[in-house]
């Protein structure tokens, strides 16, 4: 999976800190990066694009509370948003046009978690009798999956049509990463005895998220990745208890969050088998903590919320800094 030494090096690597706080009077959600180094960017105005390395930016939708987990390159935008009436609302944004994603019926809320380059959309919907079914949404229509289980949702999905997610035991007591693909259901977790999720997946059909033990041991989770059958362990960031991968690029290059027996969280990545705190690769951290790191695109740039020295949560970009190395 993780294998030259350029991507050891790139493990090692600087990195320069933009604060994107100012965007839309407190941009405090980080969302998504594509391939372009667009991400997407929650305010409390609306959601935005911005461009990560001009700081170029537009307001996408002036919504209430949206999220928008997905971007591709074409800069179509997938997310939800909570309605007056309390259900979310799945949405597409295309050519500036917002199309509502239409829930299974019976179902009132839509999540979009996940696009590819296709302008493929997944998630999870709810139906009438669940509060939410694996979903593909592909020229207009709404497809079932069918992950099976009590409940189920699609979290990510590459440009070869791998969707990966997870599902619910049907008495709710376990869950279990997923894939599908051309129709064809796998339970990736299969070969783990507790539970696990499958969060992000990238081109070469690697999958990564986190996993925990049966209710019977200590509740913990690590971050895992769903290779090959198998399920991979990469533990925490050292003095941690628990961690899970958000995301990972082509080349391997793993990034989410790790948390302490507090809960207290900061960011990391994950390449060439290390587990490095991001924090200790920033050259100028501006006074922001890194909790999360939500993203990253196949030139490294990454996507990150933090803290800033108010406490208040700020919404970040990591640029590599080519010509720095860490000491």
């Amino acid at each position: 999976m993780l294998g030259t030494k350029a991507q050891a090096n790139e493990a090692q690597r600087r990195y320069e800190l933009v604060d994107f706080f100012g965007v839309g009077g407190g941009a405090v959600g980080a969302e998504a990066i594509n391939e372009g180094g667009v991400v997407t960017i929650r305010s409390i105005v609306g959601l935005h694009a911005v461009d990560a390395r001009t700081g170029a930016e537009r307001l996408l939708s002036a919504c209430n509370g949206c999220q928008a987990p997905g971007v591709n390159a074409a800069g179509d935008i997938a997310g939800f948003e909570r309605s007056w009436f309390g259900n979310f609302e799945g949405f597409v944004i295309r050519d500036g046009v917002r199309i509502a994603i239409p829930p299974f019926p019976g179902g009132d809320s839509v999540f979009a978690e996940g696009m590819n380059e296709r302008g493929w959309v997944v998630g999870g919907a709810e139906t009438a009798d669940s509060f939410g079914r694996a979903f593909l949404f592909q020229e207009g229509a709404m497809r079932d999956l069918g992950f099976g289980g009590g409940g189920s949702f699609a979290m990510a999905v590459n440009n070869g049509g791998l969707i990966v997610g997870f599902n619910f035991s049907d008495d709710f007591t376990s869950q279990h990463a997923i894939a599908w693909r051309n129709g064809v259901v796998t339970d990736i977790g299969a070969s783990f005895a507790g539970s696990s999720r499958a969060q992000a997946v990238n081109e070469r059909g690697t999958a990564v998220g986190f996993k925990w033990p049966p209710p019977s041991e200590p509740f913990v989770f690590h971050t895992a990745v769903f290779e090959d059958g198998e399920v991979v362990d990469l533990g925490t960031l050292p003095g941690d208890t628990n961690s899970q991968a958000l995301a990972i690029n082509n080349r391997g290059t793993i990034v989410g969050n790790s948390f302490d027996e507090n809960f207290r969280e900061r960011a990391f990545i994950f390449q060439q088998g290390m587990m490095l705190d991001l924090n200790s690769l920033v050259l100028d951290a501006k006074g922001v903590f890194l909790l999360r790191a939500k993203g990253i695109n196949n030139e490294g740039i990454i996507i990150a919320e933090g803290r800033g020295p108010d406490g208040t949560q700020h919404a970040v970009v990591l640029l590599p800094a080519e010509d720095q190395a860490a000491e």
